[in-house]
């Protein structure tokens, strides 16, 4: 059995892609996720409590795209930075991930 299944679909690998590139800019989105698209565009702030790790090294999404990212919550937000963490945070550094993930749920 794989450590994670999603790798064992036939298509992951075509849709990660796509994915990617939609949101880049090089590709158009899947015309039935047009609905969510929408629904995120239309959306100006969210009210609920969130948390955001970013990796100092994320040479994928830099933290400088992340900077202004709080304008768009209107409740608790927090954009932890962690050093030499790049774009997987959760796997590069899960210690400092869930001890940041416990003080916040706490709170």
């Amino acid at each position: 059995m794989s450590a994670c299944r999603i790798l064992d679909n036939p298509d992951w690998v075509a849709v990660t892609l796509q994915s990617c590139r939609a949101r880049w800019g090089e590709a158009e989105f899947d015309p039935r996720s047009a609905w969510l698209e929408n629904r995120v565009r239309e959306t100006k702030s969210l009210s609920l409590p969130a948390i955001y790790f970013q990796g100092r090294e994320d040479g994928v999404n830099p933290p400088e795209i992340s900077e202004d990212l709080h304008e768009k919550f209107s409740g608790p937000f927090e954009r932890i930075l962690l050093q030499n963490v790049g774009h997987f945070p959760q796997r590069e550094d899960p210690d400092a991930v869930a001890r940041e993930l416990s003080v916040f749920l706490k709170a």
